[in-house]
């Protein structure tokens, strides 16, 4: 409790602020979402429910179906993995399902943004800092941090996960690499950093090399943690990867599902518009990541460019770059550098239309499902 007590002196006046634009933005959205609610539905009354109703949709489903049930072979959810519904059950029991995942996804956030400010201030000032905080809130997919997903929860891990290393606090980087590892795929791309960072820092001397090196396989045993469950519940480890089969995902080599999005868009028709579209974005924002990673790792630092490009790569070895959008926004070091380069005023006003432009796109285009009532 001293940690915690020294850290909020220390840190007072930043989570303050920091919390002051999290409410403020989370109002935003809540009034967007309800006047999106009334025109569209023509909702005579409303109701408490229907606020929490705004961000469950799609995925959110499994996960709050499987915080409500658990996992089941007939439901092929395995490919979610288990810390977010399991915190989701256990709120539960105070809250009720869909107030307990949006307690969480709020007070996850809160913690990521500040985290991140405290990251970005390890190298840049803290002008960039708020920057990279805006571009994060603004981030085209950034519905996502608000909706019932692992996003909010995982970037929370991952942030500190990253300021932890710089710190050279391997244990709790470590612990909370644990905890990534039970929350997406993705932690094997943390792996890779915390792996990178560490004999970096060892000047790639095998000899140098001590006993806290074991943390950086944490990520990684997060998901053989899982995959052992699996094992003793369904008779099979790395069950969750062929559970994606049910979603149209089955190994295959990065260049068929490149080739197959590349191919739709010569047999474009007005009918399925919104199709191509989806397929566009996902594949406009996978490319722009792999460019940004690459720029990352040339620009800012070698660990957070390898982190952006392998996380990028383990989704083309699916047969499908579905969701790739909603996915970049895990990818927090490339904030990072757009604040380095806001620094100037007129790229700086440039990421901004950018960014609230395309948010304002994504929430109009996934309206028709986000914000159906039930």
């Amino acid at each position: 409790m001293k940690i915690i007590s020294d850290f909020y002196k220390e840190n007072k006046k930043i989570i303050w602020s920091i919390l002051l634009l999290l409410i403020i933005y989370k109002i935003l959205l809540l009034s967007l979402a309800f006047l999106n609610y009334y025109y569209t539905f023509k909702i005579e009354r409303f109701n408490y429910s229907m606020l929490l109703n705004f961000w469950s949709h799609w995925d959110a489903e499994h996960y709050l179906a499987i915080a409500r049930e658990g996992y089941s072979l007939s439901k092929s959810n395995m490919a979610f993995f288990p810390l977010y519904p399991l915190l989701i059950k256990i709120l539960s029991y105070f809250f009720g399902l869909k107030l307990a995942a949006y307690l969480i996804n709020f007070f996850a956030l809160t913690g990521a943004l500040i985290g991140l400010f405290k990251f970005v201030k390890l190298d840049l000032d803290e002008n960039a800092a708020w920057r990279s905080l805006f571009y994060l809130l603004l981030f085209p997919t950034a519905i996502f941090l608000s909706a019932f997903y692992t996003e909010s929860l995982f970037l929370l891990l991952t942030i500190w996960i990253f300021y932890l290393v710089r710190k050279k606090n391997w244990l709790t980087a470590g612990i909370f690499g644990l905890l990534a590892g039970l929350t997406r795929i993705e932690s094997a791309a943390i792996f890779i950093f915390m792996l990178y960072e560490y004999l970096a820092d060892k000047d790639f001397n095998f000899r140098k090399i001590k006993k806290e090196f074991i943390y950086c396989f944490f990520p990684l045993a997060g998901i053989l943690l899982y995959s052992l469950y699996l094992k003793l519940q369904f008779g099979q480890f790395f069950i969750f990867l062929k559970s994606q089969a049910a979603w149209g995902k089955t190994f295959t080599f990065p260049w068929q599902p490149i080739g197959d999005y590349l191919m739709t868009f010569f047999t474009f028709s007005l009918a399925t518009t919104h199709y191509y579209l989806a397929r566009a974005f996902d594949l406009i924002f996978f490319i722009a990541s792999l460019i940004m990673g690459s720029l990352v790792l040339l620009r800012l630092r070698i660990s957070y460019g390898l982190y952006i490009i392998f996380s990028v790569i383990m989704v083309s070895f699916t047969s499908d770059l579905a969701s790739t959008n909603r996915r970049a926004i895990i990818l927090f070091p490339i904030l990072i550098l757009l604040a380095k380069w806001g620094k100037n005023p007129i790229i700086n006003f440039t990421i901004f239309m950018l960014f609230a432009g395309l948010f304002s796109l994504f929430i109009f285009r996934f309206r028709p499902l986000l914000f159906r009532p039930y």
